[in-house]
């Protein structure tokens, strides 16, 4: 571009400075270890019986979790309790961190992970410039009139938000250990109580066989995976998932359901009808439910649920379709299994007795003078087929049951399962996250009505002779699964029970 242009021709702009400056090298790695170390001082002390940390934790309980949280612990730490002040005072890198000034909360709307992104207003000019050549002047103007560089966060603000939330959420923890080792709970027959504010109500069929889970001296640690969700192991040996309530403030808050998640009481109610609802088995394929033991509610509203912890299960559905894939190949090569090889011969005749349909593609001529086509069938494709059907199998049983309570998921495109692969080729599915589930009419939801104008036929394997050779391996499956259904009550198709 010929003429020299400059952002100066606009002007004074009005911009919003962010707490934490743009480029800010921060070392989040050591905060974070100095935080746990401050936190799990903390716990010890309130272990071994320190009544100024416990004073200093229950008045945290009322607190809302916000950035500012963590900073009110750590001073009333210094200022109130001597054994704990050089312990705060040592971590000055996490010091500076929670002093830093809070984000302004109407600059995180909808929520933190949908926020505007705060732009700098050269590099905001810069990007018209190039992308906008002929109209760059009238955009920046407009944007300017809009304040445009006075909203949103900044990409450093959003990582400062993240961490100090999570320290807030901590001490939650930690207010909630002051209160079960000040007050000796006392249930109801419901498995309720309430203190200090705090309800918990715990499964009583549950209660004694995870009594670690109400005394602090038995917990060991705490391993947060994902921002609402985090493995809670006690010295007993046992281990739990711990389920918050999703809020604006988790950064991977998802802005696009109508209507509010359930509560955590809610969940776990949900939770424990669906648990009724299984384990139910259909052939090689089993769905069981993620199993509640209590929830916590916190009178600011922060709460979470306490489900029991699932082994050797993998919640990315391309990993277990590997793994099943490999299993079932491995049965039929070993000859580990009589049974699955005979369904591999099965499904082979059917297979070609269905090619040798019209619906699959077998032409008048072909049919009359009975030729049609024979394709060899390997393992490695029936492996593959079989471990996509039943996949398949487990998410419509998932919906079947769903269906069946009678719930909807609202959050069903995302509705998520935990995949188990026995050495049998047996998979074990397992319905998780149960916060979009809403109370139905007790009439057939959209995914029954589809499976009762269900053509196992239909399904998208590609086009061309391998397409219609994989489309009627998985009718073959589907109607070898059907000849073959056990006539156990534990093992029939929810569709009909």
């Amino acid at each position: 571009m010929s003429e020299d242009i400059s952002l100066d021709e606009f002007g004074i702009i009005p911009i919003r400075n962010p707490v934490i400056p743009s480029g800010s090298d921060v070392d989040w790695k050591r905060i974070d270890r100095e935080w746990v170390s401050i936190a799990m001082r903390t716990r010890r002390s309130l272990q071994e019986g320190n009544l100024a940390v416990r004073d200093i934790l229950l008045q945290t309980i009322d607190s809302p979790v916000a950035e500012d949280l963590p900073k009110t612990l750590i001073d009333a730490l210094e200022q109130q309790d001597p054994t704990m002040a050089n312990s705060v005072r040592t971590r000055k890198m996490l010091r500076d961190i929670l002093h830093i000034a809070v984000v302004p909360p109407e600059q995180q709307l909808p929520d933190l992970e949908n926020a505007l992104r705060l732009e700098a207003p050269q590099e905001h000019f810069d990007y018209l410039q190039e992308a906008f050549p002929q109209s760059f002047r009238e955009r920046m103007s407009a944007d300017i009139a809009a304040n445009k560089f006075e909203k949103g966060i900044s990409k450093e603000e959003f990582v400062l938000i993240r961490h100090r939330i999570q320290y807030a959420r901590d001490v939650k923890l930690l207010s909630l250990a002051a209160m079960l080792l000040s007050d000796q709970p006392v249930f109801n027959a419901e498995g309720v109580m309430t203190s200090h504010g705090i309800q918990i109500q715990v499964d009583p069929g549950k209660k004694d066989a995870h009594s670690s889970l109400l005394d602090p001296n038995s917990w060991l640690k705490a391993v947060r995976y994902k921002a609402r969700i985090a493995r809670i192991e006690t010295k007993d040996g046992n281990q739990y998932i711990l389920k918050e309530k999703r809020t604006p403030s988790h950064y991977e808050h998802t802005h696009k359901f109508s209507g509010e998640n359930v509560s955590s009481p809610e969940e776990y109610a949900i939770g424990k009808t669906m648990e009724k609802l299984g384990p139910q088995t259909f052939g090689n394929v089993t769905l069981d439910w993620e199993k509640p033991i209590g929830c916590v509610v916190f009178p600011d509203g922060y709460q979470f649920n306490i489900f029991e912890f699932e082994k050797n299960i993998t919640d990315d559905k391309s990993v277990a379709m590997g793994r099943l894939k490999q299993v079932i190949l491995s049965s039929l090569e070993e000859s580990a299994s009589h049974s699955l090889a005979e369904e591999f011969h099965a499904i082979q005749e059917r297979t070609y007795s269905l090619l040798a349909t019209k619906r699959f593609g077998a032409g008048f001529v072909q049919r009359l003078l009975g030729r049609t086509p024979r394709p060899s069938i390997s393992p490695e494709l029936f492996a593959r087929i079989k471990a996509g059907y039943m996949m398949d199998r487990s998410k419509s049983l998932r919906d079947d049951l769903i269906d069946a309570a009678p719930f909807r998921d609202d959050d069903s495109m995302m509705g998520a399962n935990a995949y188990r692969i026995g050495s049998d080729a047996h998979l074990t599915a397992i319905g998780l996250d149960y916060e979009y589930y809403r109370q139905r009419s007790p009439k057939p939801g959209r995914s029954r009505k589809f499976r009762e104008k269900y053509k196992p036929e239909d399904q998208p394997y590609g086009a061309g002779d391998s397409g219609n050779l994989e489309r009627a391996m998985y009718a073959a499956m589907y109607e070898h699964e059907q000849e073959n259904r056990p006539s156990t009550p534990s093992e029939s198709d929810p569709v009909s029970a």
